[in-house]
């Protein structure tokens, strides 16, 4: 998609979005899935600063509100995300999206399930029958 971390430190992460036609939908907007998409990578990021390397995780929640649209392609995007809380099994985030002048259009809540070698953490599945 075009990301860049710009920026980084334990709780903070500052990503930057390059949009292009691709990114449009039939009204001329930026598809809401690309901006979901582009919070879901900062607040996600902004989690992983808690964690060790290579300990995994998955976003099981991520609620985003739209203020406005973005209006044209070519347009550069700043998403920061910010860690609400880390534990061992949930991470917890915030991000915004924002143009470089500072035009808010979107904010976002994250969860994430924290997966850790040797924790009860582990991925399950289910089989189901017919």
């Amino acid at each position: 998609m075009g990301m860049k971390i710009i920026k980084a430190e334990k709780g903070y992460v500052q990503l930057e979005a390059v949009l292009g036609p691709q990114h449009l939908n039939a009204m001329g907007v930026v598809q809401g899935g690309v901006t979901a998409s582009i919070l879901d990578a900062a607040t996600g990021c902004a989690i992983q600063t808690f964690l060790e390397a290579g300990v995994r995780f998955a976003t099981i929640d991520l609620n985003v509100k739209y203020i406005k649209p973005v209006q044209s392609d070519g347009c550069i995007l700043i998403a920061e995300g910010r860690t609400l809380h880390v534990s061992n099994r949930i991470g917890m985030a915030e991000g915004i999206l924002k143009n470089k002048n500072g035009k808010l259009y979107a904010c976002a809540s994250a969860t994430c399930m924290i997966f850790r070698k040797n924790s009860r953490s582990e991925i399950t599945t289910l089989e189901l029958t017919n």
